[in-house]
Formats: C-alpha cells, structure tokens, sequence
C-alpha cells in the first residue's frame, strides 16, 4: 500500500516552498514509474517499457531511491506487497491500475490497455498481487551490474 504523507501546510508539495508532492512531475515534466528496483521482473519490465516509450513520455525511479524518498513514495509493508506506482499531473496509481494507465499512454496498440480497466480494480489487484508475492522467487532480484541501456539511461532518476 502507498503511504502518501499528509501535511497542515497548504504550500507544501508546491513547486518551490517545500518537499515536492509524488504528483508533481520530475524536472523533467514527465510522470514517473516508481518500481522496486530490486525485483528482477520490475527491473525487466522497466528496461521493456523504456525501450517503447519512443516518445519518452516516462522517467523511472526504484522505490528504494532517493527521489522516490524525496517525494514522499514509499510502500509499506513487506518488500513482496509493493506494487509499480505512476505519478502524473492526474495523480498517484498503484499496482494494475498504474501498469495499465501507463501503458495506454504507449500510444498504439498499447491503448488497448485501456480496456482492461473495465475490468473491477479488484480483480485485477488480485492477480497483480499474486504476481507480486511471488515475483522475487520466480524473477530473482534484479543483477548488481544491471547498467541502464541508452534508453533508459537519462530517465532513470536516482
């Protein structure tokens, strides 16, 4: 589960008086894909999705990372429960919800997954999260020397 803080401070998360809110863009503009980068299947499936984001609509970030910190993303919980998160201007979506939105914005074909959100969130957080559980023993972790390729490599905030 997303653990957003709250404040009493109305300027906080406001560009330029405070901690910047995980809906604000990156410095870059762009939404971010928050991923637990010590998961072989996330690290995979963000190397996956980089390469087809041409238009380089996304930046990433491992949840364990400093920007991810920054920002106040953080999964609680148990490493196993901790889902993909994508912020945009729109605001903060977690799990299949976050997987399947991002995609869409692919453009293409990959609009198609859009559709799939007629599926109840339920049901699709229920498969998301049995994957979830079981990623690490059937993905491994991600490799220590696991260097971003040029398509990543600019995105991929700390």
């Amino acid at each position: 589960m997303l653990e957003i803080p709250t404040s009493a401070d109305p300027r906080e998360g406001v560009a330029g008086s405070g901690p910047p809110s995980p809906v604000e863009p990156a410095a870059t503009g762009r939404p971010v894909i928050y991923f637990d980068g010590e998961c072989g299947l996330c690290s995979r499936f963000v190397r996956w999705f980089a390469r087809r984001d041409r238009a380089r609509v996304f930046d990433f970030a491992p949840l364990q990372g400093v920007t991810a910190a920054r920002r106040g993303v953080k999964s609680d919980g148990p490493i196993e429960t901790w889902s993909l998160v994508m912020t945009d201007a729109e605001g903060v979506h977690e799990g299949s919800t976050g997987v399947l939105l991002a995609a869409a914005r692919l453009g293409g074909f990959y609009s198609l997954a859009r559709v799939l959100l007629l599926v109840p969130c339920a049901v699709r957080e229920v498969v998301y999260r049995w994957v979830a559980r079981h990623r690490r023993r059937w993905f491994g972790g991600a490799e220590v020397c696991d260097l971003p390729g040029p398509d990543l490599r600019d995105r991929l905030l700390p």
